[in-house]
């Protein structure tokens, strides 16, 4: 009986993935073994909106209508240290505000 050339190949084949059925030694050389499963934990900063809640603007003693209506430059100079440091506390409450959202 003759089978060609090609016959001795498949035979080779077959007995190579370790099978004398040509179904299981086909299916043999297709498997893997089971893949290996890492679960990693990343710790990744995620911004999130913030609106911190602060109370209206307040009427600055520096405002154009104060310094107009100042009678004399002590009073006028009062007025502009005066809103400067409500600027300064108001700066300081909107930055704690905002500290507290990180």
């Amino acid at each position: 009986m003759t089978f060609g050339k090609h016959a001795l190949g498949l035979c080779l084949v077959l007995a190579s993935c370790g099978g004398g059925v040509p179904a299981l030694g086909l299916a043999g050389c297709a498997t893997r073994g089971p893949e290996r499963v890492v679960t990693q934990t990343v710790d990744v900063p995620v911004p999130v909106h913030c609106h911190p809640v602060l109370g209206p603007e307040p009427d600055y003693a520096d405002s154009d209508a104060a310094l107009k209506a100042a009678p004399d430059d002590v009073h006028w100079v009062a007025d502009l240290l005066k809103g400067r440091l409500q600027r300064i506390q108001r700066d300081v409450e909107k930055s704690a505000a905002l500290t507290a959202c990180e």
